[in-house]
């Protein structure tokens, strides 16, 4: 009989642990992230400070709070334990503050900013000053994956950034709504290794990364939505300066090899909970994904194969 990954709609989850009160700035506005190191989950809370020089907001890494769960025990053990010399990082994403320049050679003339989009693992995704986008892996040539443009003067094919969605699934993200055939509501283009398209997901959930198991086989995405419409992470303080009531939220777990959703759970988040950010991890092989609501660690089990 075929196997093939069935998509489910979560209940409440299980409860894996239970954080100590966070005091302080951590419970006005701080960000929330997860990681997943073997059988420990690392949760770090850093608080965003208002910059009064700079007129911005920023994390104060110096007041960070860190936890490390074991998924085993269920309880909370030192730092230490979870050091572990084979742990791979994720996915880097260098800050690309715009996708054009002006030619040094030519004031008048925009050109594709070059740099670095991504990296992970032996990868690195690279664009050239004509838009182009390469793909880089240790002992192998450069390999353009998309051939990308400048986005002025009509050429549509400027990319923004790209987001890691597997060992072998790139997203590339347009510069303005529209390019890329990408908009508010609309799909951004996921291409291979070799650079063929395989399918598309909604721009507005990968806008910010999302989070990847180890084998690099699953993504999850952690979205706002309000009336319908699905917003990006990146915009919230914006949202909610015009008034939006940004509580509802999705967490879904996608499959990196066809972007079939395998898991869903929505809920509406407690104006208590406090934190922001991604607060989601998946286990290394993406059968284990964990969530942090508040004070509340909860991890949903999420079969690998499911029959038809």
């Amino acid at each position: 009989m075929a196997h093939q990954e069935q998509y489910r709609l979560a209940g409440g989850g299980d409860l894996l642990c239970r954080l100590p009160d966070r005091q302080g700035p951590h419970d006005q506005y701080s960000i929330a992230t997860a990681s997943f190191r073997g059988r420990y989950v690392v949760i770090e809370s850093v608080p965003k400070i208002y910059d009064s020089g700079r007129r911005e907001w920023v994390l104060d890494r110096t007041s960070s709070q860190q936890w490390v769960i074991d998924t085993i025990t269920k309880e909370l053990v030192p730092m230490e334990v979870a050091m572990n010399p084979d742990w791979e990082p994720g996915p880097e994403y260098p800050h690309t503050w715009s996708a054009q320049i002006y030619d040094p050679d030519n004031p008048r003339k925009l050109i594709a900013a070059p740099g670095v989009l991504a990296r992970w693992k032996d990868m690195t995704v690279i664009r050239d000053i004509n838009g182009g986008v390469y793909l880089e892996k240790t002992g192998r040539q450069r390999l353009q994956i998309f051939h990308g443009g400048t986005g002025v003067n009509g050429d549509r094919g400027c990319v923004q950034y790209a987001r890691f969605l597997g060992v072998d699934r790139i997203s590339l993200v347009g510069c303005y709504p529209g390019i890329l055939g990408v908009s508010v509501g609309s799909k951004s283009p996921v291409v291979s290794g070799l650079g063929d398209k395989e399918y598309k997901v909604p721009v507005n959930f990968i806008e910010v990364p999302p989070a990847l198991n180890r084998l690099g086989t699953r993504f999850a995405v952690y979205s706002y939505y309000v009336a319908g419409w699905e917003w990006p992470k990146a915009i919230l303080p914006e949202l909610d300066d015009q008034g939006y009531e940004m509580r509802r939220i999705k967490v879904r777990v996608f499959s990196s090899s066809d972007g079939r959703k395998v898991f869903e759970y929505r809920w509406i988040k407690d104006k208590h909970e406090g934190d922001h950010g991604a607060p989601i991890a998946l286990s290394d092989d993406g059968s284990l994904l964990v969530l942090v609501k508040g004070t509340e660690v909860l991890f949903f089990q999420i079969p690998t194969r499911s029959k038809m």
